[in-house]
């Protein structure tokens, strides 16, 4: 009787479980992060870094081409994303072909393992939408769908760079929420000081609070970036309630462009320039307060912690 009842009660659990997978194969793709009421998974899965920029011509896209590169080189399997709703230049300045982009994904026309393709120092690269596809065509809820399958490659990703550009739509909205880290790329020119601290006010999210860094590019010296990251983190603490931290500054460097010209990364072409150097660093910086690298400094558990507190 005991016998009986003990296969009787395996069935059941066959049959619960047969009913739970075909409930899965036809429901639609899950949204985990979808309007800011999720983040991602508390399971391991990559870490994402999102680059933007408040002005057009700051070097956002060259960051993010450079960043997945150096952390590449640093032992991290990455993928670059191209979601720059305005001027997608990641496919030029990595030499990938532009065959399926990521405008595929979110139409859910090819899922994102089929779209990305191999570029420099064995990153996987999604090339932005090119053509007559824009991705303001998307609704915002197609980021969720991006965002979902990123989630689901965690088994073979460390880290997701994406190139924002300098965007500012409800999807880009949705990445910053998303984000373990949102490097906010400017310059020292007043107006690119201005864009960026309108970027900030437009983009930024009660949930981003701690994750949100400054980065200065092709700046004349030290000092002067410095001043640009104090009269942001001014700005953005007087009149917002925002907390934006430093994570670093590039230097000018004419290295940078010559290597651009060759669609090869810097860090890779004259690693031993100085804007190569400040760019390993600042990549090492956003790893260590994305809660990616090994070892995690004082100052990074710190900077979760702000954000632990900020993401209720």
């Amino acid at each position: 009787m005991a016998h009986h009842q003990q296969q009787l009660s395996t069935r059941d659990q066959a049959e619960a479980l047969r009913r739970l997978v075909a409930q899965r194969d036809r429901l639609p793709i899950a949204p985990l992060c979808a309007a800011g009421r999720h983040r991602w998974p508390a399971a391991p899965r990559a870490r994402l870094v999102v680059v933007a920029g408040g002005k057009g011509g700051v070097g956002t896209t060259t960051l993010a081409v450079n960043i997945a590169v150096a952390a590449a080189q640093s032992g991290r399997r990455c993928l670059l994303v191209d979601v720059d709703g305005e001027c997608g230049d990641v496919a030029s300045l990595t030499a990938v072909r532009e065959r399926y982009t990521v405008a595929d994904v979110l139409a859910q026309r090819r899922r994102l393992a089929e779209c990305v393709q191999p570029g420099p120092a064995d990153i996987k690269v999604l090339v932005g939408a090119w053509g007559f596809e824009r991705l303001s065509d998307h609704p915002p809820a197609a980021a969720d769908v991006l965002l979902q399958q990123i989630c689901e490659m965690s088994a073979e990703l460390d880290l997701a760079v994406f190139d924002c550009g300098n965007s500012r739509t409800s999807m880009t909205e949705r990445y910053w929420r998303a984000a373990d880290v949102v490097l906010v790329v400017g310059s020292v020119e007043p107006a690119a000081i201005l864009d960026t601290y309108a970027a900030i006010k437009q983009l930024y999210h009660r949930r981003a609070q701690g994750r949100l860094f400054s980065v200065v590019n092709r700046a004349p010296n030290r000092a002067a970036a410095e001043s640009v990251h104090q009269r942001l983190r001014e700005a953005c603490h007087r009149f917002l309630a925002v907390v934006l931290g430093a994570a670093g500054t590039v230097c000018h460097d004419e290295a940078v462009a010559a290597a651009n010209r060759c669609g090869i990364p810097v860090v890779l072409r004259w690693p031993d320039c100085q804007a190569a150097k400040d760019i390993c660093a600042l990549t090492q910086r956003a790893l260590c307060l994305a809660g990616g690298a090994k070892g995690v400094s004082a100052e990074a558990t710190e900077t979760l912690k702000i954000r632990a507190g900020g993401s209720r």
